[in-house]
């Protein structure tokens, strides 16, 4: 037997419906009788919401009624199955049940989770075209030659702001003074008269082509093996809390009216001269 409430055969009576209601006020079920209500179109085990098996030897006259149950679905099955035996066949069952209308809610409701479901597809695409075109970004080189990025590697933009300066003859002087090697590593040529060379933060230099190449593929000196990127950040952090310790200092000694009991800011580490005196120096 199937019910599908809101039927009715007057198109002018039918409506769609978004609950059931369904009350089983009695059941007789004898042995080898089985009274079972599926909810929707299907029978599976996982759409039983009543089952009332008189074979597995608990009949209808132990089961406590009414049972009250409630489907979202706009359709049940009732089945009932019997051998049609005289001696042992029940005297059937009573139900009722009560359809309600879908709300504007229901259907917004659905509406809603359709549309998370659908941008949660476009966000995760969009991620992935995202990780699929940076693992594909090309190296920018001036040697002709197609390398690819890794996300190992830094952008353009960050290496951009490493300092440069055009090597002369008296940076190979300050170059040696400062103990530093005076030829790329990456290319192993020497450092010529008005050619374009970086300086990392970690005081290590380039040729600025070499380098520049490198670190799109590893953000990692060649020489000290240092993250570059991760030292600049670090390095950009202990300037701005320099200068807010400078500045706060500042505002005490002119609120004591007097230097006497100024607290006096704590000295660079040895690292950060280091680099800035060689920045200032090239």
């Amino acid at each position: 037997m199937h019910i599908a409430p809101g039927q009715d055969p007057a198109a002018e009576n039918s409506y769609e419906v978004g609950r059931i209601d369904i009350v089983l006020e009695r059941a007789d079920i004898g042995r080898r009788d089985r009274l079972i209500i599926y909810e929707g179109n299907s029978r599976s085990s996982d759409a039983i919401l009543i089952d009332i098996n008189g074979n597995s030897g608990s009949d209808g006259g132990e089961t406590e009624f009414p049972i009250e149950v409630t489907t979202s679905s706009n359709m049940v099955i009732v089945e009932f199955s019997s051998d049609q035996s005289a001696q042992t066949v029940g005297t059937g069952f009573l139900a009722h049940y009560k359809s309600h209308k879908k709300t504007f809610w229901d259907s917004y409701i659905l509406v809603t989770l359709t549309f998370l479901t659908i941008c949660s597809c476009m966000c995760c695409l969009c991620f992935r075209c995202m990780t699929f075109t940076n693992h594909h970004r090309e190296v920018e080189n001036d040697f002709g030659m197609d390398l690819e990025a890794t996300d190992r590697g830094a952008s353009l933009s960050s290496i951009n702001k490493f300092p440069t300066f055009t090597f002369t003859e008296q940076h190979k002087l300050k170059l040696e003074k400062l103990e530093q090697e005076i030829s790329c590593s990456i290319c192993l040529g020497d450092y010529e008269d008005g050619e374009e060379v970086r300086l990392l933060p970690c005081g290590h230099t380039f040729h600025s082509p070499c380098i520049d190449a490198w670190l799109q593929i590893n953000s990692i000196c060649p020489l000290c093996k240092v993250n570059v990127i991760d030292l600049a950040t670090e390095k950009r952090k202990t300037k701005r809390k320099e200068r807010r310790k400078q500045l706060v200092n500042k505002v005490m000694r002119r609120g004591r009216g007097s230097s006497k009991n100024a607290t006096i800011s704590p000295r660079k580490s040895d690292e950060v001269l280091e680099y800035t005196a060689r920045s200032n120096q090239l």
